[in-house]
Parts: C-alpha cells; structure tokens; sequence
C-alpha cells in the first residue's frame, strides 16, 4: 500500500478523525434514545422500529450504526458498566479516607442503579 505524504494525507486523516468523532457521536445518541426508550418500556418491548422511529431516521440508517437489537442491548449494557466502572475508579484516585470512600461510592451507585427501571430489571431476570 503507498502512503498518502504530506498534506493531503494529513487533510484526510484529520477527515477521517472528524468522522469518527461524527460517528461516535450518532452512536451516543442512539443509545441515549434506545436507553430512555429501555427505561421505560424494558428491553423487551423496544424495537429497532421503535429506535428508528424516536430518533426520526429510517431503519436503514440505524442499521448502518448498530447491527440489531442484541447489538443495541449489548452496547447500551456494555457503555453503562463502562461508565459506572470509570466513575467508581475516579472516586478511588481521589485518595479519600476509607469513610468518605464508602459513601462516595454508596451515594454514586444508589444514582446510577436508579437509572435501572423496574422494566428494565424484569427484563433481565
């Protein structure tokens, strides 16, 4: 493969970094939809439709972004863990005495577990 030199190369390098940001950020709002979506109906009853439907694209381009509703699912279980593990690790670097550490944590996963509706938990048992 020949590398592109100079500045055309760096122009589309910095492209493809401004799609990727572009990209990423659909992605979010997706699953920002799909999880208030899940928040209130549960995993179950959602559909890729109903997504599609919510964020006012066709199936087509959300499919273009996420290959189904297991998919869906997967990653919008998979960035909350992400996010409550990095969250919890920063009240960890924080240093704090073993006190303050507890109710850091107490206080940050009683919010987070509220994000979790009662559809949401009937789904997943």
């Amino acid at each position: 493969m020949v590398s592109k030199g100079g500045e055309q190369g760096m122009a589309e390098q910095s492209k493809n970094g401004t799609q990727d940001e572009a990209t990423r950020a659909y992605r979010a709002r997706i699953l920002d939809k799909a999880g208030s979506l899940f928040h209130q109906f549960g995993f179950k009853r959602v559909t890729m439709d109903d997504v599609s439907h919510e964020l006012g694209i066709s199936k087509k381009t959300l499919y273009q972004h996420i290959r189904g509703k297991d998919s869906l699912v997967e990653t919008f279980v998979d960035e909350f863990l992400d996010t409550s593990l990095r969250a919890v690790a920063r009240i960890f670097d924080d240093n704090l005495d073993i006190v303050d550490l507890t109710e850091g944590i107490v206080t940050f996963m009683t919010k987070r577990l509220e994000i979790i509706s009662p559809a949401m938990m009937a789904d997943m048992q």
